[in-house]
């Protein structure tokens, strides 16, 4: 009885560990059926196995291989351990020669270095960046992301971006813009050209009216002696117009095709700015303007040619007198500030708008033509200016809080060392004459001083290389 009892319970036991793995089996299937399982672990006789289920990866695989990026594995060493069909195609290499070869062969000598910063911080946690890959086809431009695999053997999945596409969209964008900004400038330019001819026409009408008005009295014998004289100066005056606007012409003209020639030598700068402000000076009280001057103690000498100086000086002076309201103010400071002289031109006239501060030197460039019309000028002023300013080896700026607000232009200049004393003194002795003679036109009859004074302010200037 007791060995029938025994049987009995083990045969009990038995039927429930069958029941217990036939529900296991049960569980297992229902699994697989939802797709929550693609491996089984079988343990036996010979340890744990695995058994990964049939296509339970196929989506995965197909995903990776339909990407557009190319799609690998790598170890620690860069080896390739995995590739899709799109690295294959990318790089022109059968898929077999890609597995077991080291990415870092596909990638060009001056590129390797970035490569292998990018792979030690991915094999790290993640990096990206963009580097060339070498192909049969010549080099591609890539975009890399390499991203360390949360397993334990030190593997890095890493993607590859073609930007050939891309690269080749930016560089049509770039020429496009490129061909709409030439074509905008070529528009503007010709607008401009076309103003300048308008103006200049009505520049040179200006003083050949008065000519042929004078020249036709006298033809007629209508003027008396004292008459003939003033149309004589009349005639004069109109001519030096005439002689100057031309004269500006050319030298734009011999700038722009490098046929300007400088005549330099030491030079100080005290003289330079007192010759500008006599040549400059009938304009200015012609229009009641306030002059103030601030000159150093110290002479400051230059390598320069001075005429050009004193030209483009009284250039500077003009301008603010034609700009400025009558009655308003001028100011010339000279500094010395690291190794170079800054001249600067400042007045209370009109001012500039902030998007002319730097086109206010262009070629034809004018604030406010308008203005430009009623008093004279073709617009090349300033660019003769910032042209004999950097012929100097220097550069001039300009300033200005807005419209109405005046302006100021500065000259900055490369200061040389002071002549030997003979030179010195035979500089100063020009500069002495030259004031003699600024002194002698103050002091002359009104009429006469006023046509003299612009021809031998000049002369004084180019006294210096007489």
């Amino acid at each position: 009885m007791a060995t029938s009892a025994q049987t009995k319970d083990k045969l009990r036991e038995e039927i429930a560990t069958l029941r217990a793995q036939l529900a296991e089996a049960i569980a297992t299937l229902d699994a697989i059926r939802s797709g929550e399982v693609d491996a089984l672990v079988v343990t036996g006789s010979q340890g744990a196995q695995i058994y990964t289920l049939k296509d339970a990866d196929r989506p995965y695989r197909v995903l990776i291989e339909e990407m557009r990026q190319g799609a690998l594995t790598v170890d620690s060493s860069g080896i390739i351990l995995f590739a899709n069909r799109r690295l294959s195609e990318l790089l022109r290499t059968p898929h077999e020669k890609l597995l077991g070869t080291a990415l870092r062969d596909f990638v060009p000598d001056e590129a390797r270095p970035s490569y292998d910063s990018l792979l030690r911080a991915g094999l790290a946690g993640n990096a990206e960046g963009e580097i060339s890959l070498r192909s049969e086809s010549g080099d591609i431009p890539v975009h890399i992301a390499v991203n360390a695999l949360p397993l334990d053997h030190g593997i890095a999945g890493v993607l590859v971006t073609d930007l050939t596409a891309q690269r080749r969209h930016q560089a049509e964008r770039v020429q496009l813009l490129s061909e709409h900004t030439a074509r905008i400038t070529a528009e503007q330019a010709d607008r401009r050209k076309d103003e300048f001819i308008a103006t200049l026409a009505h520049e040179l009408r200006n003083p050949l009216a008065p000519i042929r008005n004078a020249l036709e009295l006298m033809r007629l014998g209508k003027t008396g002696s004292a008459a003939i004289e003033d149309t004589r100066a009349l005639i004069e005056r109109q001519l030096k117009l005439l002689v100057r606007l031309v004269d500006d012409l050319l030298d734009v003209a011999r700038i722009n095709t490098g046929k300007f020639e400088l005549r330099r030598e030491r030079a100080e700068l005290t003289a330079i700015v007192n010759s500008a402000v006599e040549m400059s000076r009938p304009r200015i009280e012609a229009d009641r303007h306030a002059l103030s001057i601030s000159l150093p103690s110290h002479a400051l000498w230059l390598d320069a040619d001075p005429a050009r100086l004193v030209q483009m000086l009284s250039n500077l002076l003009d301008n603010a007198a034609k700009y400025t309201k009558p009655g308003g103010s001028i100011r010339v400071a000279v500094e010395q500030d690291a190794g170079k002289a800054v001249v600067s031109v400042t007045d209370t006239g009109i001012g500039i708008p902030a998007d002319m501060l730097d086109r206010v030197f262009d070629m034809f460039a004018q604030v406010d033509q308008s203005l430009e019309r009623s008093h004279g000028g073709l617009g090349i002023g300033l660019t003769l200016v910032r042209r004999l300013v950097e012929l100097h080896g220097g550069n001039i700026e300009a300033q200005s809080a807005g419209l109405g607000m005046g302006s100021r232009f500065s000259v900055h200049l490369p200061l040389v060392e002071a002549p030997r004393e003979p030179a010195a003194r035979e500089i100063a002795r020009r500069r002495n004459l030259m004031c003699k003679r600024s002194a002698v036109n103050a002091a002359g009859n009104g009429g006469r001083r006023q046509r003299r004074r612009s021809s031998d302010s000049w002369n004084a200037a180019a006294a210096y290389g007489t």
